[in-house]
């Protein structure tokens, strides 16, 4: 298998079909497309099940309990046969017509991810929860600012495990954390027309997750904070520490149990 496209989706009855009908190769590769119905409350799983009958390459992965956007992938991921793997959002704002241009890339410059980015152009309270998010986390892994980390990727095959295994237990996906070589290009994006955008208070909610339990950022508080004492210092870091290994192993578990039991 040369390609595989995986998408989650979650409520995507109204365009599931059309982003299934775009992704298409102007070579004769052969690919398969990895779709996980992310527990939605609308028609998208029976919407899925009338595609497979019309599309060969087409995998339905129905998960029984909502595990967000980075569970989803990474079940998806687990699936993946393809020597590239390409993740993408469900909403058409990653145009399928840009997945050769990530291929190109990753062929190009043999590097072994490659992430999508494009200028900021949603709502300004979107685009500067976006900016600052982030900057604050390229700057706790010691990374470019100018990076703009996206869903939408393409990953080489012999990745493929590593990745899975360190952000099982991680809320926000950031391959720059991994030892492999990242590259990104530059791709025109979509606006989401079908369904609202994320709550400000989700997003929100979903990067204090990320700079809470996947970084250090606490850390290098409590050492601002209590930098004087460092009997206190070394109390508070510990702790914390043991926190976030008990929250990211919980999160672990419960992703682990969705993959063990998926269901096609």
């Amino acid at each position: 298998m040369d390609i595989s496209v995986v998408i989650p989706t979650y409520n995507s009855e109204l365009i599931i079909d059309e982003l299934i009908s775009k992704i298409i190769f102007k070579n004769e590769l052969s690919f398969e497309i990895i779709v996980v119905n992310d527990f939605s409350d609308d028609n998208t799983y029976q919407k899925l099940i009338n595609l497979q009958k019309k599309n060969h390459n087409l995998k339905i992965v129905n998960l029984k309990t909502n595990i967000g956007q980075v569970g989803a992938t990474l079940c998806g991921l687990t699936l993946a046969s393809g020597n590239l793997i390409v993740t993408m959002d469900d909403d058409l704002q990653h145009n399928p017509k840009y997945i050769e241009d990530l291929i190109t890339e990753i062929n190009k410059s043999n590097c072994d991810i490659v992430v999508a980015k494009w200028g900021l152009d949603e709502t300004l309270t979107r685009n500067l929860g976006s900016y600052f998010f982030s900057v604050i986390s390229s700057l706790l892994v010691f990374k470019s600012i100018n990076f703009r980390n996206t869903a939408f990727r393409a990953i080489k095959k012999e990745c493929k495990q590593e990745f899975i295994n360190f952000f099982l237990s991680r809320y926000w996906i950031d391959p720059r954390r991994l030892n492999f070589k990242v590259s990104q290009i530059l791709i025109p994006h979509s606006n989401q027309t079908f369904r609202p955008y994320s709550s400000f208070k989700s997003r929100l909610k979903l990067a204090l997750k990320h700079l809470v339990f996947d970084s250090y950022l606490v850390h290098l508080l409590i050492i601002l904070y209590i930098l004087n004492d460092v009997f206190l210092t070394g109390f508070f870091i510990v702790s914390f520490t043991l926190i976030q290994y008990f929250i990211r192993s919980l999160l672990y578990k419960k992703r682990k149990k969705v993959l063990v039991s998926k269901k096609y």
